[in-house]
């Protein structure tokens, strides 16, 4: 990062930096990290979570107030209210584009799957 700093500031233009971390969380809604994850590795890798690292050393620097807080947490608010009702109120996807955008060529495991789904579909209506 240091290198990429001294390049913009020469006029050497924009670097691409990937940050990789790991993933807290869990996979999607369905899924229980704890099925194959030790605890004391999460605790481990929670201690290194960059976004409260950040957040500690901008408070340190005077640039995080809690004002700035509840203005993001507003913010974050309206656009997950925003982003719901798009969701929500927003047009039935096409189901074959599941199947479809997956592999240049359809594998006949992924056109059972698509059978089935139809099928399931079709008892739903």
């Amino acid at each position: 990062m240091a290198e990429a700093a001294a390049r913009a500031r020469a006029g050497g233009g924009p670097t691409l930096i990937e940050a990789v971390t790991y993933r807290l969380g869990p996979h999607t809604t369905s899924d229980d990290p704890t099925r194959y994850r030790p605890q004391d590795e999460f605790d481990r890798w929670s201690a290194l979570d960059p976004i409260p690292r950040y957040r500690t050393y901008l408070q340190g620097q005077g640039l995080w107030t809690q004002r700035l807080e509840d203005r993001i947490w507003a913010r974050v608010d309206r656009l997950r209210t925003e982003l719901r009702a798009a969701v929500v109120e927003g047009p039935d996807i096409d189901v074959d584009e599941l199947f479809t955008t997956v592999f240049a060529e359809m594998t006949p495991a992924l056109e059972e799957q698509r059978r089935a789904l139809r099928a399931e579909l079709a008892q739903a209506e």
